[in-house]
């Protein structure tokens, strides 16, 4: 995902409104006495932005003193009515309280327009021209004026949407121009780039700075955008000689989708056209989006055009758009309409050409966001209303599917906004209105960092603001709500939740509520979800309530009727691509639908039948990482569930509760207030968090407590925030894992004295432990850990169940901040030795230090024992030869690397974006880079086995010994079937679960069955509406006093004995204890359930005996099949060298992850868990589609597994991932189809031991066919040979720490070396 932004520049520019500041005294005077509402001064505020008045603002020392004089007097004010809001008696009505506010708002906004926007762009004007405002032209200033908004359009605000790098080309034309001026001009290397085309009445000069950096800091690429255009003569010689007659504007920051992130990647994209004319023309272009087909273009045009600029200096698909224009004629509206037309994709582009050099055009296609902002004397675009709001208070969100164009010889403004705009599929022309135009709600107030170190720290601290002011919205005042109209509790109108929904779960229409979202946004549903289960169960007791990750549902998950369905999306910017098709795809199928957002008319919102905003619509996020967004969801989520339960409760007891649930609402803002004040007063975070620095694997535990639900989105704050991969699984897992020498953060809301065995087991293997705590109790003998450093616990304020999530992420959020602001630090040992490189009195110094810290382990975390090694030894060498300059140049180099690698940038994160408006689109891939499915395996392939199977009743070979009542599953009708384990890992019963779906869907029947979760085994009486199927070890334990004996089955792995011939089927590899062994005991479990459950006593499915005699003969084939392949796995040898290539290349990264969809995620989060337990190493796991949400800084080397899903829009949307993943630096291991292509020629830069790159292939393990329902065995089996080939290289005396980079940190030998000491 990207931003744009541009505009136009006439020297005939439009004054806009002049305002005269006496009357600002005279107003505000009237306001003061309550005559006229504060609104007016705003209104007058955004006026004062005109041309007009702002060269009078510049050039007048007395309009400033005035300004100066203005803003106290409304400071004053507004002061006196903030200490009046908390006054006002809101216990009756919230109707005053709120109007008071919005007066007090007006106010504040009013005094940071005059106090603050007007001379940030002034002094930023003089600083770029180098000289003050009142030696400047009026001309001038105001082209100067263009180019500030420009850069602060991308600065701080659009660079939310990525900041890989910052382009800013500037076009200026005039008739005394001529190419002469170039003579001498030198352009700094990849940074400038300096076009000029000479036309028939003009000149133009087409400037263009970039900057780029993976890792850097919000307004870091601006900074270095500015620094160039301070330092071109060139550019500043012809802007300030007032001879600039028209100039178009326009700037690029860019979150990688499609190629890396370099200079040449960087948009602006120019190319200099030398076909048209003898005098060449020159193209500008930047990209919001994907261009599908661009390689296809550019191979078109190379047929018949010289590129200036290759792919191997620009592998962006943007070099498709300048490419397109390369020959053309005539450069029209017309013409860029084609491109559209001619181009497969979703994106939004603009356009600059010096044929045209007064004009910008825009294209969009698709969902990428793209606005016309309008103020009182000009006109701008964005990607999003952010970038407008400094300069334009009216805006007109573009539509999909036109072409437009902005032109300084036809200069529009917000009171004649008449921008003519082609319609693509209709070839129609319509103009903009006044009537279009829609009025902004934010101001650069709102995404201003006001005082705090980082934009981080102030929406953390923000949360309590956006929760109260979401509660007031929807909560009505204590005083107007009794039992009686419990209904009316909860202020939500119809354009929120239609009455339709509300009438469809009375009528009990409504079986399953579908919470969807993606990265945060799903953890926010899982919570939500959570609590929305609870609140329903003993009103609607069969109602089905699930989270679901947008992009797995949309792949999967999409049923032909949803009519009784309500699917609610949570929404940050309301652009996700993921999560807007599968809400779509619902609504086609009938299903119900709202949206919990933020952003105000964010595209889903125009996809849902209502939508519920939190907070006021004011609450921006600047940070990438969501933090008060994610509790006002929550919370809001909270509101919703009680509203809808509110609208359907009958008996006494249900009110009541729902009554105490509203007042835990009225609460939240007190607890968060608790919460800040007990992170405040705790003095142990600089300890803790220096001890996370010692370890490479981090871990986030959770014990299905209510705020368990916190674990996934803590670990996304690590994550985002650290650049750290970590892995979130539950403490009994870590225990039965044995995970050790890691830093761990539990999430508990138990008694502490109660876990305190297992806490004292994970600090026994050597784990530093975290523990977050709400309702914890006593400390006990843990006393002793806290006393010794080994465990640090966080009390935070007690709460109810379910409202527990409250202190919980708060505590997260902070413990996150404070760890990456360690992390961060550590750059001060780099940049410390960089400053002092000249005297080695105070080098010896720095690198004593550093030898310190490299002891003590804090560099063991994010850092390569080659990069450490190699500055040591240059080190070493540059102090033997007594400061060589050429040596010098090499240390240099490698500190400013570590350096670089050292920075956590809090409010950024490295390789990732606030919002990702690129994503799953589920359409057909182009066919140069079409999936292709493998056949049924031929002799050609993998040789199929004769069929050793002529009956499914072979399989039950040993299954049912000792079971009673099995044939009871034959009679169980439609009841859900809850599948619980014990002593076997979770994907064993996932396994089961999703043979058995998809067993069910070929009958097209919707079997109820789910994994049991920890609320499952807490109802105090038995469900007679559940059947639940016990999967155990030899490990059945008491967990199930709530089922009568005829409520379930149990199977029991160790008594299974599989026969002579389970044996020969599935190989030598059949072991008692094997994990592969389970595998295949679960798998033939499942087709033995499949039929029960399914087939039943044919009541459930009206299919014929011929239909299920077809269905058994597929399932014989695809058994053979799956036995074929595990065979393949066992003795083909072009496997054993993928499996040995890939493992080499596994353990090149310091992060490891596993990811997959459907059926393959349960294979991802088995892969993860057994390379934890084979390596003592963590391993994230995460759905595929999820993981550019959540830790692509990282840098991870991820096992990809996208074998066995034959959709050919999936695979097209895996390929864009894995693109994206090696866009970001990411090392995909990919295992996929054996027929499968695609990624043949793929390649990634890995670091040997001398320290230097090295570009090699992707790996690529290539699988035979197996069906997705049937590929856990083989999978098991296939992970099996890549830890025991990770193991093989681990283990080898021939290995130097290069090779096994993932399992080493900084070792003896390096923290030992003489040159520390």
């Amino acid at each position: 995902m990207c931003g744009i932004a541009g505009t136009i520049y006439s020297s005939d520019y439009q004054p806009g409104i002049w305002v005269n500041t006496d009357d600002l005294f005279v107003l505000l005077a009237q306001i003061e006495n309550g005559s006229v509402p504060s609104s007016r001064l705003l209104d007058m505020a955004w006026k004062y932005k005109s041309n007009v008045n702002f060269i009078d603002y510049c050039k007048s020392a007395s309009e400033r003193g005035k300004i100066k004089l203005l803003c106290d007097k409304i400071f004053t004010f507004s002061e006196k009515r903030k200490t009046e809001l908390p006054l006002i008696d809101k216990s009756s009505s919230l109707d005053l309280y709120k109007a008071q506010v919005k007066e007090w708002e007006c106010l504040v906004d009013a005094h940071w327009f005059f106090s603050n926007e007007l001379d940030k762009t002034r002094d930023l004007i003089e600083e770029l021209a180098g000289l003050p405002s009142i030696d400047i032209s009026d001309a001038s200033l105001i082209l100067f004026r263009d180019v500030t908004k420009i850069i602060h359009a991308i600065d701080n605000r659009l660079e939310l949407r990525g900041r890989d790098s910052f382009g800013l080309s500037i076009t200026l034309s005039s008739a005394h121009f001529s190419s002469g001026k170039i003579d001498g001009y030198c352009a700094e290397t990849n940074r400038e780039e300096l076009f000029y085309s000479q036309g028939k009445e003009v000149g133009t000069y087409s400037f263009v700075f970039k900057a780029c950096n993976s890792i850097g800091g919000l307004g870091d690429n601006a900074n270095e955008i500015k620094e160039l255009i301070k330092g071109n003569e060139l550019f500043l010689t012809l802007t300030k000689g007032g001879q600039v007659t028209s100039a178009t504007i326009m700037g690029h920051t860019r979150w990688a989708s499609v190629g890396e992130v370099s200079f040449g990647n960087t948009h602006p994209i120019g190319l200099i056209d030398s076909s048209v004319n003898k005098d060449d023309s020159h193209v500008l272009s930047c990209l919001n989006g994907d261009i599908y087909n661009y390689k296809e273009i550019i191979a078109e045009a190379k047929n018949t055009q010289v590129l200036s600029m290759d792919e191997n200096t620009c592998s962006s698909d943007c070099l498709a758009a300048s490419v397109f224009l390369l020959g053309k004629k005539d450069v029209s509206i017309n013409t860029i309409s084609q491109m559209a037309l001619d181009f497969i994709g979703s994106f939004a582009i603009a356009i600059q050409h010096s044929d045209t050099p007064e004009k910008l055009f825009l294209v969009k296609k698709g969902i990428q966001g793209l606005y016309l902002g309008f103020s009182y004397d000009g006109a701008l675009f964005a990607s999003d209303v952010y970038g407008l709001v400094e300069t334009c208070r009216y805006f007109v969100p573009v539509e999909s599917d036109v072409a437009l164009e902005l032109s300084s010889s036809n200069l529009v403004t917000s009171l004649d906004p008449q921008v003519s705009i082609l319609n693509l599929q209709t070839d129609i022309f319509t103009n903009v209105t006044i009537d279009d135009l829609k009025i902004t709600n934010i101001t650069t107030r709102d995404i201003d960092k006001r005082g705090y170190t980082h934009f981080l720290e102030k929406e953390i601290y923000e949360t309590k603001d956006i929760v109260e002011r979401t509660l007031n919205s929807y909560l009505q005042p204590k005083k107007c709500v009794d039992q009686n109209s419990l209904h009316s509790a909860i202020n939500i109108t119809p354009s929120q939740i239609p009455s339709f929904i509300i009438q469809k779960f009375k009528n009990r229409e409504i079986k399953k509520v579908v919470i969807t979202g993606m990265g945060t946004c799903y953890t926010a549903a899982v919570a939500i979800s959570m609590y929305m289960r609870a609140a329903f169960k003993a009103i609607i007791p069969d109602i089905l309530v699930e989270p679901h990750v947008a992009s797995e549902a949309s792949a999967f998950y999409v049923e032909p009727d949803m009519q009784d369905t309500l699917v609610i999306v949570i929404a940050q910017s309301g652009t996700t691509v993921d999560t807007n098709v599968y809400v779509q795809m619902a609504k086609e199928r009938g299903a119900c639908s709202l949206a919990i957002a933020n952003k105000r008319e964010g595209d889903v919102t125009f996809i849902v039948d209502g939508t519920c905003y939190i907070g006021e619509g004011r609450d921006i996020e600047v940070a990438v990482p969501s933090t008060k967004t994610y509790t006002a969801q929550v919370s809001l989520g909270y509101i919703v569930s009680v509203f809808l339960a509110c609208n359907i409760a009958e008996s006494e007891s249900d009110k009541q509760r729902l009554l105490q649930d509203i007042k835990s609402l009225r609460c939240l803002v007190g607890l968060i207030e608790k919460s800040f004040s007990v992170v405040e007063a705790f003095r142990d975070f600089g300890k803790m968090t220096k001890s996370a620095l010692k370890y490479n694997s981090w871990y986030v535990l959770r014990d299905g407590s209510s705020n368990s639900v916190c674990a996934d989105e803590i670990r996304i704050k690590y994550s985002e925030n650290c650049y750290h991969s970590v892995a979130s699984i539950t403490l009994a897992e870590a225990n039965t894992l044995e995970v050790k020498n890691s830093f761990v953060t539990l999430i508990t809301e138990a008694n502490l004295s109660y876990l305190a065995p297992e806490i004292m087991s994970l600090v026994g293997r050597e784990n530093a432990l975290t523990i977050i705590s709400v309702n914890g109790g006593e400390i006990g003998k843990l006393q002793a850990l806290i006393d010794d450093g080994r465990l640090f616990i966080l009390q935070m304020p007690a709460a109810p169940k379910y409202f527990s999530f409250i202190p919980t992420i708060v505590a997260g959020q902070f413990l996150s901040y404070f760890q990456a602001i360690e992390l961060d630090k550590r750059t001060n040992y780099f940049s410390k030795m960089i400053e002092c490189l000249d005297s080695n009195l105070d080098l010896m110094e720095s690198i004593s230090e550093l030898g310190k810290a490299i002891k003590a382990g804090y560099l063991n975390q994010g850092y390569s024992v080659i990069e450490l090694h190699e500055l040591h030894r240059r080190l070493e060498r540059y102090v033997n030869n007594d400061g060589d300059e050429s040596i010098r140049t090499e240390v240099k180099h490698s500190l400013t690397r570590l350096a670089e690698l050292s920075r956590r940038t809090i409010d950024t994160i490295k390789h990732q974006a606030k919002t990702i408006t690129v994503g799953a689109v589920r359409g057909s891939s182009l066919e140069s880079e079409r999936f292709v499915a493998s056949p049924l395996i031929t002799a050609e392939t993998v040789a199929i086995n004769d069929s050793k199977l002529s009956s499914l009743g072979l399989l039950s070979d040993g299954l049912l010994v000792s079971q009673k009542g099995v044939e009871n599953l034959n009679l169980l009708g439609d009841v859900e079937i809850i599948i619980s384990f014990q002593g076997l890992d979770e994907s064993i019963a996932y396994n089961v679960i999703n043979y058995i779906n998809g067993y069910a869907g070929q009958f097209g029947v919707q079997q109820k069955i789910r994994l049991a979760q920890p609320y499952d085994y807490q109802q105090k009486n038995n469900d007679q509406s559940e059947y639940w199927i016990i999967l155990t070890d030899g490990n059945f334990s008491g967990s199930y006093a709530h089922l009568s004996k005829d409520q379930y089955l149990s199977f029991d792995f160790e008594q299974w004995e599989p026969g002579s011939v389970i044996r020969s089927c599935f190989g030598g590899a059949i072991d008692q204890q094997s994990n592969y062994t389970k595998a295949i005991w679960s798998f033939l479990l499942g087709i033995l359930l499949s039929r029960k459950l399914i087939l039943g006593d044919g009541t459930k499915t009206n299919k014929s005996d011929e239909f299920v005699q077809r269905i058994d003969s597929d399932t014989l084939k695809e058994l053979d099949l799956l036995i074929s392949a595990l065979s393949y796995i066992e003795k083909n040898e072009l496997i054993e060298h993928q499996v040995t290539y890939a493992a080499k290349m596994f353990l090149t990264r310091k992060n490891w992850k596993s990811i997959g969809s459907a059926d393959n995620y349960n294979t991802a989060k088995y892969a993860a868990k057994h390379l934890i337990t084979e390596l003592d190493r963590a391993c994230a796991f995460d759905v595929l589609e999820n993981h550019k949400h959540i830790d692509m800084s990282a840098e991870s080397a991820i096992l990809v597994f996208i074998s066995g899903i034959w959709k050919h829009g999936y695979q097209a949307d895996a390929l864009s991932e894995i693109k994206k993943m090696l866009a970001h630096n990411s090392l995909p291991i990919i295992l996929t189809d054996l027929n499968d292509n695609r990624f043949d020629n793929f390649t990634v830069l890995v670091t040997h031991g001398s320290g230097k790159t090295k570009e090699v292939g992707v790996p690529v393990i290539k699988l035979p066919r197996v069906s997705l329902q049937y590929s856990y065995p083989f999978n098991v089996l296939l992970l099996d040979k890549i830890t025991e080939a990770i193991k093989l290289i681990r283990d080898s005396k021939s290995s130097d720490s290069s090779q096994i980079l993932a399992l080493v940190s900084a070792d003896l030998e390096l923290a030992n070396a003489n040159l520390w000491k």
